[in-house]
């Protein structure tokens, strides 16, 4: 490539099926009928922030497994298509991951996921030394179990890792080899039992996490200072009207993300994640990203 990734991703790809749904619970019958509206695109965090990241101008690397089927070539074919770095994505699986996202009119969904192998998968050592040789300084992971050792490895390299843990509840032993990779966390407040400050604190004093960003859907956010448990809050953007809430979270962490690259200050970062977020949610699907100048997001210096 012409220009070198200036962020690695490593997380799960995928094909995903969004379907649009009368409302929850679910209305049963023999069918429904949704004509034109059932989308088959590019899925998983690392689809969601590859495409973010490229689309608000920061050169992006996946490092992924797919399968050896007709979806693991689309999947590689549309990231292609992106200006996206594949050369690090393997066909280590007989079959692609997929997922299927029920929407209802509201917004609200229900995700049915298949991750295939990620359990018991390990992404070959060698490969992903070479792949983090080969990026910037900057790299964002998932939280799939293969994904554990490859964001431990980022960090001993000296990358900065970021990494949203969802909804997690409490600092739990699933997560801790992600906590001591991470020097950025993203977390939902929507299952968090502690204080916000307090999981920043603990995260900073037991992991060494310098940064907390805790996302509130259309309450806001929260920026956290982890050394200090500092919380700033941040409210929401005003939108016209929610169409797809699918992809929010990591449609803020992108746009965060590359306002961090681009040498932003953290509470810019956060007004930029939260421009993004704002416009994803106007639109099906989960790659509907707004270009660096709607977002005031600055070139990267």
């Amino acid at each position: 490539m012409s220009t070198p990734p200036v962020w690695t991703v490593i997380a799960g790809v995928n094909m995903e099926t969004n379907v649009p749904v009368y409302g929850f619970p679910l209305q049963l019958g023999t069918a429904h009928y949704v004509n034109n509206l059932i989308i088959d695109d590019l899925g998983g965090v690392a689809a969601n922030l590859a495409v973010g990241l490229q689309r608000l101008g920061q050169q992006t690397q996946v490092v992924s497994v797919v399968g050896q089927d007709f979806m693991g070539t689309e999947v590689l074919w549309r990231l292609t298509g992106y200006g996206i770095d594949t050369a690090y994505i393997r066909t280590d699986w007989p079959r692609t991951a997929r997922t299927v996202i029920l929407v209802a009119p509201g917004g609200e969904r229900q995700l049915l996921c298949d991750f295939r192998d990620s359990s018991v998968y390990r992404y070959p050592e060698e490969a992903l030394t070479g792949a983090l040789e080969n990026g910037g300084p900057w790299v964002y992971a998932s939280t799939h179990d293969w994904v554990r050792y490859a964001a431990l490895t980022a960090h001993h390299m000296g990358k900065f890792v970021a990494i949203d843990v969802h909804d997690v509840v409490e600092v739990d032993d699933y997560h801790r080899d992600f906590y001591l990779a991470a020097d950025l966390i993203f977390v939902s407040l929507a299952r968090l039992q502690p204080a916000l400050p307090d999981f920043a604190r603990h995260l900073h004093e037991g992991f060494g996490v310098q940064t907390v960003v805790g996302m509130d859907g259309a309450r806001g956010a929260w920026l956290v200072d982890g050394a200090t448990g500092e919380a700033r809050h941040f409210p929401a953007e005003r939108v016209s009207h929610v169409v797809d809430t699918v992809g929010a979270g990591d449609a803020l962490a992108a746009g965060f993300c590359a306002a961090l690259s681009s040498g932003m200050p953290l509470a810019d970062c956060l007004h930029v994640g939260q421009r993004v977020a704002a416009a994803k949610i106007q639109h099906r699907g989960t790659l509907s990203f707004p270009l660096p100048e709607e977002v005031s997001l600055k070139p990267p210096k």
